[in-house]
This record gives C-alpha cells, sequence and structure tokens, in this order.
C-alpha cells in the first residue's frame, strides 16, 4: 500500500498475488489539463475481477458516438464528461456533481494535500475532505457551496475486506439530498464485444436488499456491501438508461454499454454520517451477518455497522456525523469522531480517530494523540502506533525493494 499525498492518489492492496484486493482512492486539487470530478472516488479490484469502477472517458467529439445516439450527445455528455460525478464512485449534492472550484497552482505544490495515511500489519487508512462546491463548472452563480464531504476508507488486512465511512457536513442546516453512488462494471463477452471484453455483470446479477446491494453471479467472485447509516437510506438500480442517462460504461473514446449503477439515497438537515462494509467473496453466499441491519435512527445518532464473519472474525464501526461523540465497539467505548473494531477469538485490534478517551474494563485511557491504531489483549487497551499525516515523500531504496517515505 503506498499513498501519494502531492498528487492526491492513494494504493491500499493486500499482496502482489493474482486474487489480492486493490483499492483505488482519489483526492485531487484543482489543476488544468483533462480531470474528472472525481475527489474522494474509489475503484476496487479483487479475486482477480474488477468490482467497482469509474465510468470511462467522454466522447470529445460528435463523430466518436455511435450515429443513433448522437441526438442525445449533451445528455451523454453531462454523464460521461470530465465535468461528471455520476460515472465515479463518490456523492452527488441534490443531483449536481463536484465542481473542484479554486485556482489550480501555477508552480508545484510545496506541502501534501491534507489527509491522514496509515498502513500497519492489519489495516491501512487513509481520509480526505472534499468542500469545493456542487454544480456545473463555468456556471460559479449556482454553485452549492456550504458543505463538506469527508470520506474515510480502512483496508482490515485479516478479513480482507474494507470500510468506507461518509460523512456529509453543512456550515447551515438546509435540507440537501445526497446520491452516493456504487458503480458496477459490465458484462461482455470478447464476441459480442468486439474482442475487447469486460468481466462485470449483468443487470440481474445485482441485488438489492435491506442490508444494501450484492452481486450475485455464480461462476465468479462477487462483491458484498453492507450499510448502516445516521439517516435513512433507500437504493435503486440504474441501467442503460436515457431520460438522463444512467448506468453506462465507456470502454473507450465514445463506446457505449449498458452497465449497472448502483443510488443510495439519503438527505435531510444537518449532518449525516453512512458506513458501507465492501466485502469481495468466491461464490454465492454472504460472507458477513450484519448484528443490527441498517438501524437508521432520526437525528444526529452515530451510523453503528456490526457484522460477523463466517469465521467468526466481528467488525464493528461507529461514526458520528460530525465530531466527537459516545461511541461503543465491543468491549470498548470512546469518547471519538470514528471508533473500529475487528476482534476473533484471539485478538483484538482497532482504530480511532478524532479519540479524546478511550475505555474498556473500567479503564479510562487519555491518548496522547487523538488518531491511533490500539490492540485490547486481556481487556487491556494498548496504543500502538498513532495515525498521521504524511509531511512530505520520497523513496528509500533498499537491496530488495524500495519503501515510501512520508517525511519532510
Amino acid at each position: 500500500s503506498v499513498a501519494f499525498p502531492y498528487s492526491g492518489y492513494y494504493v491500499q492492496r493486500g499482496s502482489w498475488d493474482w486474487e489480492s484486493g486493490y483499492l483505488f482512492f482519489m483526492n485531487a486539487r484543482p489543476a488544468t489539463g483533462h480531470c474528472t470530478m472525481d475527489n474522494l472516488a474509489i475503484e476496487l479490484h479483487a479475486l482477480g475481477r474488477p468490482l467497482l469502477v469509474r465510468g470511462g472517458p467522454p466522447h470529445y467529439a460528435l463523430q466518436f458516438l455511435p450515429e443513433a445516439r448522437r441526438g442525445d450527445a449533451d445528455a451523454i455528455e453531462r454523464y460521461f464528461g470530465e465535468g461528471s460525478s455520476s460515472k465515479v464512485n463518490t456523492i452527488l449534492v441534490d443531483g449536481r456533481s463536484q465542481v473542484r472550484d479554486g485556482p489550480p497552482s501555477t508552480a508545484p505544490h510545496e506541502d501534501p494535500i491534507p489527509g491522514r495515511w496509515h498502513s500497519s500489519a492489519a489495516f491501512d487508512y487513509v481520509d480526505g475532505a472534499y468542500d469545493l462546491g456542487y454544480g456545473i463548472r463555468g456556471k460559479p452563480a449556482e454553485h452549492i457551496k456550504g458543505i463538506t464531504h469527508h470520506r474515510k476508507v480502512i483496508h482490515l488486512r485479516g478479513p480482507k475486506c474494507w470500510v468506507v465511512v461518509d460523512l456529509m457536513q453543512l456550515k447551515t442546516p438546509v435540507s440537501r439530498a445526497y446520491t452516493q453512488i456504487w458503480k458496477l462494471p459490465p458484462y461482455l463477452d470478447q464476441k459480442h464485444g468486439g474482442g475487447l471484453g469486460v468481466c462485470g455483470f449483468t443487470q440481474d446479477q445485482v441485488v438489492i436488499d435491506a442490508q444494501g446491494f450484492h452481486t450475485a453471479d455464480p461462476g465468479g467472485p462477487n462483491l458484498w456491501a453492507f450499510q448502516a447509516a445516521s439517516r435513512p437510506l433507500t437504493r435503486e438500480i440504474h441501467f442503460g438508461e436515457s431520460n438522463p442517462y444512467l448506468g453506462w460504461y465507456a470502454r473507450q473514446i465514445g463506446d457505449l454499454v449498458p452497465a449497472v449503477d448502483v443510488h443510495a439515497c439519503f438527505g435531510g438537515r444537518g449532518d449525516i454520517a453512512v458506513v458501507t462494509l465492501l466485502a469481495p467473496a468466491i461464490g454465492d453466499a454472504p460472507p458477513f451477518t450484519l448484528r443490527r441491519p441498517d438501524a437508521a435512527e432520526p437525528g444526529a445518532s452515530p451510523a453503528v455497522l456490526e457484522a460477523v464473519k463466517r469465521d467468526g472474525t466481528a467488525i464493528t464501526v461507529s461514526a458520528a456525523p460530525r465530531g466527537a461523540a459516545a461511541l461503543t465497539a465491543g468491549p470498548v467505548s470512546a469518547r471519538a469522531a470514528l471508533l473500529v473494531l475487528q476482534a476473533d477469538d484471539t485478538s483484538a485490534r482497532g482504530i480511532a480517530i478524532g479519540c479524546v478517551f478511550l475505555e474498556t474494563g473500567g479503564k479510562r485511557i487519555t491518548p496522547a494523540h487523538a488518531d491511533f491504531e490500539f490492540e485490547l489483549n486481556d481487556g487491556q487497551v494498548s496504543l500502538l502506533t498513532p495515525v498521521e499525516s504524511p509531511q512530505g515523500f520520497s523513496w528509500i531504496d533498499n537491496p530488495r525493494t524500495s519503501q515510501p517515505n512520508y517525511r519532510k
């Protein structure tokens, strides 16, 4: 796993094996030239299969579109264009894309992009924030401001899964509608794909349920997404739609292949937290069972997800919509912004972010660092390494490999 904190590119991976999981996280600054409105977007590959992808490139010129679709060029551009967030795995506000409204740099950046990065034997952790507005690029008078989207992504190396925590925070308590996008690749065999197949999923292989959504391909690896939130969620599938264009994939410029977009919709006044557990799995049986399925409560309650893997590993995630709150994960309680605990029969490890204190077995610990990884042994908490923000970047070479250095 590696962070490139000046560009905003982050990779979390298990190993270099063919079936190893690989998650890409994007959090770029305003820039000139070609770009996409994809801050805090992720892509996920695991078990030799793409599971969450970006939609593909714009058509750029009318001549590259199929002749039958050229009358829809403007509508297609709204979905596939460089100004669209609808084709990537991030969040829309009131149906509008990010605009990344800020001056691009005219010189090399001297400081990394703000955000934490942590990598250990048990976890990878990355977070970032986007607050540069939503709307249509080039129409600043119509931009929606005063909203910050925070996203935290935790790779749990042992269970081989990911936790995505989204916080939508408002400067003023107005009502907003949010669309969390999960974009799956289509299935297209070599014959019908003109020699360029895609090993994704058909429309009927994507299933929405009360706990989230999952794919159901009997012949290959699948993805399960389990969700909980501090407000109710509804989910819907879009596939090959043209009014407006939703649910498409482009293998190349001008390409149009129907593909499933899952939209998780939520909203209201005030701050909201959404927790998503992404679990790749072989076969069609769910890899986790939720202890409390999507038990959203009104108000500013934490989003809490409790899941148990088939091997008995328990994962608890508790996320406050804003700042520190009273959170609980198994035998651990805390006043924190985020508490993650992974436990099995022999050990328990976790991550705390924005932590004021941690408590278990009647013993309270006040940490020196608010963000840290911890271990639980015989009812006692040991604070391990702090979770910090990169201060620089360079490679440290040794005879066998190169290691990233995040100090200046």
